[in-house]
């Protein structure tokens, strides 16, 4: 193993963490974590990191079932304990929880409306853990925030600018801030609708050059209504329209 600096030209020499490997076995780089030990020799219990060899959090190893156009071992990572030789990594990036927890991993930032950094906030993607198995392993796509969630296709997120989003579908609750006939952001509740009603709309864009950001019903397809005609039209929508597919 080597940890140092690697030269790679003028100016500029690349921090390394390097393991090497001969044909015989695979070696691992792990990360374990180690508390005080209950006694000597201790227990070898993955799930404690008061046992023997301690609780792994990381492994990353060659995953020789699967090979590059080289012939060479593509390079797995394994995130959690329990990991081992017959249980490899199965994916270049695989998590995996002990016993029936949740695994979720999330994203945030400080502006999210949830506090910004809690298991509340941002968006989260995951599977759930149940002593049920019924109920374990449920696969779950969750937008915790007060915001739309979008899909796209043959779109990309430097396009993203809060107004131009090349969106093909949209989820969102009727209280969900979007883009107003008017310019600027807010909630868009023609109708006469109870402002802060958590009702679900969900829109399918004809073109995401002009996506639906103003769903006006349980589905709404197409474009947003008024926008072939008046900016601020809701071409005879009325409320009753709202559970429904327009």
């Amino acid at each position: 193993m080597y940890v140092g600096l690697k030269p790679e030209g003028f100016n500029r020499s690349d921090a390394i963490i390097n393991w090497s490997d001969d044909a015989g076995g695979v070696d691992k780089l792990r990360f374990l974590f180690t508390t005080t030990q209950l006694s000597l020799p201790g227990p070898i219990n993955p799930l404690r990191g008061d046992s023997q060899n301690g609780y792994e959090f990381m492994r990353m190893q060659s995953y020789s079932p699967i090979n590059n156009s080289a012939g060479f071992p593509v390079g797995h990572i394994g995130i959690g304990p329990l990991f081992t030789d017959a249980f490899a990594p199965r994916s270049r990036l695989h998590l995996h929880a002990e016993d029936q927890l949740s695994n979720y991993t999330q994203y945030s930032n400080q502006g999210s409306t949830n506090s910004g950094n809690n298991e509340s906030s941002g968006f989260r993607v995951g599977i759930v853990g149940n002593i049920n198995n019924l109920i374990n392993g449920i696969p779950v796509v969750y937008n915790q925030e007060n915001r739309p969630l979008l899909l796209s296709a043959n779109g990309n997120t430097t396009s993203i600018n809060g107004f131009r989003t090349d969106e093909r579908v949209r989820i969102m609750a009727f209280n969900t801030p979007t883009v107003l006939p008017s310019g600027g952001y807010g909630v868009y509740g023609p109708g006469s609708i109870v402002p802060n009603t958590n009702i679900t709309r969900m829109s399918i864009s004809h073109n995401p050059a002009q996506p639906v950001t103003r769903p006006l019903s349980l589905l709404h397809l197409g474009y947003n209504t008024g926008s072939l005609l008046s900016p601020a039209s809701t071409d005879g929508w009325r409320q009753w329209m709202d559970v429904g597919c327009l």
